[in-house]
């Protein structure tokens, strides 16, 4: 049985002492006769037995797959996987994603998005929307809005970009641009140039930028959020008491690159922004709803699951009555969950793109997870404790019942809508001037957005078109497997 589960990914949060309500794990089948090798069986039956306890839609996993006989287990668990799930992922390498939590990873130190060419539909670009200080990438010169249109002098296309992109060490041919070339030349406003790029160990922050604009009277707070890390809450803190002692009024809280995270990172960053009298209430933020099978434990009931404001941040709150969220195709999960969970509490305004789509939750599995009923002897072999898996558990609600509709594959559209891929100068982030950051004041001083916003500030992208998905850049590039999540 379940004796300790590790939380990430925008999670529900488990109470140890009510394991015994979780769903028993029995003494394993004897193998059948096969020439599959007994780790690779071992990691199957992890797979197969979490799969069809905690997995979402359990009931319309393919029948009839014997776990005994299947020799690939990443294979297995997508083969298992609901037609309609575009996040449950496995890994087989359980110390890299728990370094990622920590905001460690092997990389070049960039954001970007993977893009098709106008015209062109197999040629794929790069381009960087982020670019980490004192990363590989930061030292070799990249920069948000750098193009990548080659990598050791090989164009990019559908077949190959994945291969290109997970090189650790290239030459990157790069189109940027100019702003002197583009006043001679608008139709061309680009230069080219290269860097080389050696990949390494780097660690990074999710509060990836913050500063304070002074705007019609206002003290206007930014903050670029990349990834719900529960291990950085306390620099959050910081972030906000420095908001707080600057005297900050109003807020921008930029998620266009956030794909999500744990929930008490979550619970957090809500409960530094939401009326003071709602955090000191511990007013619920979001529910979950289970499978038929875990909807039977009361642990997994909306009452006991549910997440919500925490009362010892009600003096730290900036006790703001509005909110302005940028959003983009990369705004994922705990960030959409931001979003539906304060708007019973204040007025959230959402400007940029429409989201990614994910109003499920997910748990990470280790077998090192599992022990046997009432003992701490492991229930699997420690030659699998290498695995994870990621399985969608649960969809989510906010506080009055409320989740966005995902059939289209997308998620919720902006209240303004506006894509910075279409700008050939995207500006830089925790400026006042960057494109989107720029519309957001002028929503928080004006009440509104001029109807020719768009047009006022630099000429359309020629080149691009919108692309695919946001994604890490660097030489660990597991995650690019589904072209658009």
């Amino acid at each position: 049985m379940l004796s300790v589960v590790s939380l990430a990914s925008f999670m529900v949060a488990c109470d140890d002492d009510n394991n015994d309500n979780l769903p028993n794990r029995t003494i394993p089948e004897v193998p059948v006769s096969s020439n599959v090798d007994d780790m690779v069986v071992e990691a199957n039956r992890f797979v197969k037995e979490t799969m069809d306890d905690y997995y979402y839609w359990s009931e319309q996993m393919p029948k009839g797959l014997d776990y005994r006989l299947q020799e690939n287990t990443e294979d297995y668990f997508y083969a298992l996987r609901y037609s309609g799930d575009r996040f449950s992922f496995i890994s087989d390498d359980v110390d890299e994603y728990n370094e990622s939590q920590e905001g460690i990873s092997t990389s070049m130190g960039w954001e970007c998005i993977y893009s098709t060419v106008n015209g062109q539909s197999n040629r794929v670009v790069s381009i960087i929307n982020y670019v980490y200080r004192n990363t590989p990438a930061y030292n070799a010169g990249a920069r948000r809005g750098d193009v990548v249109i080659a990598v050791d002098g090989q164009e990019m296309n559908i077949d190959n970009y994945r291969l290109l992109a997970s090189k650790s060490s290239a030459k990157y041919t790069i189109l940027r641009y100019d702003s002197d070339k583009a006043q001679a030349d608008p139709n061309n406003p680009y230069v080219e140039i290269e860097y080389s790029i050696q990949s390494g160990k780097i660690e990074t922050s999710p509060l990836a930028e913050h500063s304070v604009f002074e705007a019609d009277g206002h003290k206007i707070g930014y903050l670029l959020y990349m990834d719900f890390y529960s291990a950085f809450n306390d620099e959050m803190g910081q972030v906000f008491a420095e908001f707080k002692s600057k005297g900050v009024d109003r807020m921008i809280l930029d998620l266009r690159y956030n794909p999500g995270g744990e929930m008490t990172a979550l619970e957090c960053l809500c409960s530094h922004l939401a009326p003071k009298a709602n955090v000191a209430n511990n007013d619920l933020l979001i529910w979950y709803k289970y499978n038929s099978t875990l909807s039977q434990y009361s642990m997994f009931s909306k009452e006991n699951s549910a997440s919500s404001l925490k009362d010892s941040l009600a003096d730290a709150t900036l006790d703001l009555k509005s909110l302005v969220v940028i959003t983009g195709t990369g705004s994922y999960s705990a960030s959409e969950a931001t979003i539906i969970a304060l708007k019973p509490y204040m007025d959230v305004y959402t400007i940029g793109d429409v989201t990614g789509g994910k109003n499920t939750s997910m748990i990470i599995f280790t077998p090192a997870d599992f022990t046997y009923n009432n003992s701490s002897k492991p229930y699997y072999n420690k030659g699998i404790n290498n695995w994870l898996i990621a399985p969608i558990v649960a969809t989510y609600f906010n506080s009055v019942d409320y989740t966005f509709d995902t059939s289209d594959g997308n998620g919720m559209a902006p209240d303004y809508s506006f894509n910075e891929y279409d700008l050939d100068n995207m500006g830089m982030l925790g400026e006042a001037d960057e494109p989107l950051t720029a519309l957001a004041i002028e929503y928080i001083c004006n009440g509104s957005i001029t109807a020719n916003a768009n047009k006022s500030l630099h000429e359309p992208r020629k080149v691009l078109s919108h692309g695919f998905n946001t994604t890490r850049g660097g030489a660990v590039m597991n995650h690019l497997k589904p072209l658009a999540q």
